[in-house]
């Protein structure tokens, strides 16, 4: 086992400590140090992700999410080169969304 050469610390408020208890709850482990873990793993895959531009943050609502869970030929298809643009002025015609404020 290597030796670290410098002592590490973390210090937690009382509040963080109980969000990160309940984190662990809802993942099914054992302790808070696991969510921890967790959390760390998936913080750095995420960021490497983004920063080789291969990913973004998106938030959807589990309908959505299920849409694109039972239909991923559907949306494989949106994503056909062209196909968005030709499908931008059509949805923004029907959006409340400027289209100034949507470039």
């Amino acid at each position: 086992m290597i030796k670290d050469r410098f002592p590490h610390q973390l210090c937690f408020s009382d509040e963080h400590k109980k969000a990160m208890v309940r984190a662990a709850v809802l993942l099914g482990k054992e302790t808070w140090a696991e969510a921890i873990t967790i959390g760390m793993l998936l913080v750095t895959l995420c960021a490497e992700a983004y920063a080789k531009g291969k990913t973004s943050f998106v938030f959807c609502t589990p309908k959505e999410k299920s849409l694109f869970d039972n239909h991923p030929d559907f949306f494989k298809a949106l994503c056909e080169e062209g196909v968005i643009e030709w499908l931008t002025p059509f949805v923004l015609g029907k959006s409340t969304i400027p289209p100034e404020e949507n470039q």
